[in-house]
């Protein structure tokens, strides 16, 4: 059922104007011989590359793939592998907007992916949204007023029959949320669930003409709340003003630490679980390269 999902999601990407486009502009680039005597040839792009908010996010793909190796542009990191004949690039941009945006800039320049694909972790906005529920994007959209949309249609009949996956709209915040705050945002905005950046690697997307999809696993519940000591570990800063917070938190609260130990063990499951979702998605919109 989850293979019929997909499909049925990829084919209607496909059809849109703008991607296809894009699809054969980058075509004809890459069918153009390189001048040998002034010009090198360029690296063959990409199948897919995704961009995650932190290693946690990334890690259990990162272990499915196939001879990786890393590399930094400056406070980003990037990880290539091979994936069942599928080239594949990672990025862990941090959690903030602007850092995803710029950390997306650099992987098309850089990898001229076909698709783009931002994943993660996700908080939810709806109540039947349950821990380890997947959330594939039908559009984006902040508390400004900003939205992209994804083509995204599947069968009511299918999508029914597939209780743990849920499609409706992603809202980005500038932070984690109190679980006060999360009703009220889901009736404004109409969304299912948050996260901190994918609006950001949207607009990107659209702006460099590259396809775009968003898929997140949740992480936590309508109801249960990022403990205060680890949103605030959370935002951007040095390793020592991490260690500092870590510290900080447990000589606060003591039992902190059972929080956080809880929530690495589910962030480790979601991670997993995430990348064989993520796996199937690569496998179906990337045809196998012949030569690897």
């Amino acid at each position: 059922m989850l293979d019929l999902l997909l499909r049925n999601w990829l084919h209607n990407a496909a059809k849109q104007k703008l991607y296809a486009a894009a699809a054969e502009a980058a075509r004809e680039r890459l069918s153009q011989p390189a001048d040998e005597a002034n010009e090198p040839a360029r690296p063959r792009p990409c199948d897919v590359g995704i961009v995650f908010a932190s290693g946690a996010e990334s890690g259990g793909l990162e272990d499915r793939l196939s001879g990786t190796f890393g590399t930094h542009a400056g406070e980003f990191s990037f990880q290539q592998g091979g994936l069942e004949g599928r080239h594949v690039v990672l990025v862990q941009s941090g959690a903030s907007r602007t850092a995803a945006a710029k950390a997306t800039q650099l992987l098309i320049a850089g990898h001229q992916p076909q698709w783009v694909i931002a994943a993660g972790f996700a908080s939810a906005l709806a109540p039947d949204l349950k821990l380890f529920d997947f959330v594939l994007a039908r559009n984006l959209a902040d508390t400004g007023g900003h939205r992209v949309e994804v083509a995204l249609q599947i069968p009511p009949e299918a999508l029914a029959a597939t209780p743990h996956l849920h499609t409706g709209r992603l809202l980005t915040v500038n932070r984690p949320l109190r679980p006060s705050e999360k009703q009220p945002l889901a009736v404004e905005h109409r969304a299912i669930a948050c996260d901190l950046q994918s609006l950001s690697v949207a607009q990107t997307c659209l702006q460099e003409q590259t396809r775009f999809l968003a898929v997140h696993i949740v992480l936590e519940t309508v109801d249960e709340p990022v403990p205060a000591e680890l949103a605030g570990m959370s935002r951007p800063q040095t390793a020592a003003g991490r260690l500092g917070a870590l510290v900080g938190a447990i000589a606060h609260r003591p039992s902190s630490v059972k929080d956080m130990l809880k929530r690495k063990e589910n962030a480790l499951l979601a991670s997993d679980r995430l990348a064989e979702l993520l796996r199937e998605m690569i496998l179906q919109l990337a045809p196998r390269r012949q030569d690897e």
